[in-house]
């Protein structure tokens, strides 16, 4: 199943998965895919969009949360890993 075809919940715990193989691959990273591959690795994407997503910080950062914005930068991070891995979806 494609990434579009599932739900956000769906998509993050694919992206855990992905970034937990990219992990234990030992393969060389950037800076940048080493920061997006720890921050699903370690939860910590999912603990920003659970905070969120329930109000859990201020009432302006609420306002302010896109999850559309969100969603996308997720489908692009699976993408991402896809691509660390030589294309595994």
């Amino acid at each position: 199943m494609r990434a579009d075809n599932l739900s956000l919940h769906e998509k993050v715990i694919r992206a855990f998965n992905l970034a937990m193989a990219v992990a234990k691959s030992g393969r060389a990273l950037t800076t940048q895919d080493e920061d997006m591959v720890y921050g699903h690795y370690d939860g910590l994407v999912e603990k920003h969009l659970h905070k969120h997503r329930t109000g859990q910080c201020s009432l302006q950062a609420t306002v302010d949360f896109d999850i559309g914005k969100e969603e996308a930068q997720i489908d692009a991070d699976l993408a991402r890993l896809r691509s660390l891995l030589g294309g595994v979806t």
